[in-house]
């Protein structure tokens, strides 16, 4: 269960580092007070797009769901 709860927190730093990223960059950036903000709407949204694909991608990769569930983590790494 830790580790579960340690991967779940992979999509918010990813869109904490596209927040982090879009800030960095604002004093180089031309015209920041639209450039900035559009970058960090741009990181969330990505990031829940791709979050939404890879778990669809694991629902569907698992044949059966309530073998899958039955077996818990270990459903993802036996053959």
């Amino acid at each position: 269960m830790p580790v579960l709860f340690l991967l779940s927190l992979l999509l918010p730093v990813y869109t904490i580092t596209g927040h982090d990223a879009s800030a960095h960059t604002s004093e180089e950036t031309g015209n920041a007070a639209i450039s900035v903000p559009r970058g960090i709407v741009s990181a969330v949204l990505w990031s829940s797009r791709i979050g939404w694909v890879m778990i669809c991608a694991i629902m569907l990769a698992i044949p059966d769901l309530n073998a899958g569930a039955a077996q818990g983590g270990p459903c993802f790494t036996k053959q």
